[in-house]
């Protein structure tokens, strides 16, 4: 949100926004005072901007294939470098159980669509092993 205020010299209006607390704001001419959205006395002849501030300018479709073009060949080059050193196979395999142990460890404090990720498809694995095991005993 935006205010627009005259400036008390020029008379040239001065837009600035309230949500960053007190700022100093500046005319072309000069003229410079402290606008603090708590002071009641910076709302006298004054209007609201609803309108939002400038956007950012957006991405164009060159650059989205540029960048998504890199980020393959990143993965790529991790990829090939953990396939190319096999000692290194090893350390990844121990990584992995690592993360997989913390985080069943945290379960609880994972998001409710995390926890689905994982229980369902232990879910479909217990029953499957449970009829398998029914299976044989039949």
């Amino acid at each position: 949100m935006y205010l627009v205020k005259s400036c008390r010299i020029c008379g040239k209006k001065i837009r600035f926004p309230l949500d960053r607390g007190a700022i100093r704001v500046s005319c072309d001419c000069g003229y410079s005072f402290l606008a603090d959205p708590d002071d009641r006395a910076l709302y006298i002849d004054a209007t609201i901007d609803l309108t939002p501030g400038p956007k950012e300018p957006r991405p164009s479709l060159r650059e989205i294939t540029d960048t998504l073009i890199q980020r393959i060949k990143s993965v790529k080059d991790k990829i090939s470098v953990q396939c190319i050193n096999p000692g290194n196979t090893k350390q990844i395999v121990i990584r992995r159980i690592y993360d997989a142990k913390y985080w069943i460890q945290n379960y609880r404090l994972h998001p409710d669509s995390e926890k689905r990720k994982v229980l369902i498809p232990f879910c479909v694995l217990l029953v499957l092993a449970v009829c398998l095991i029914l299976s044989r005993l039949l």
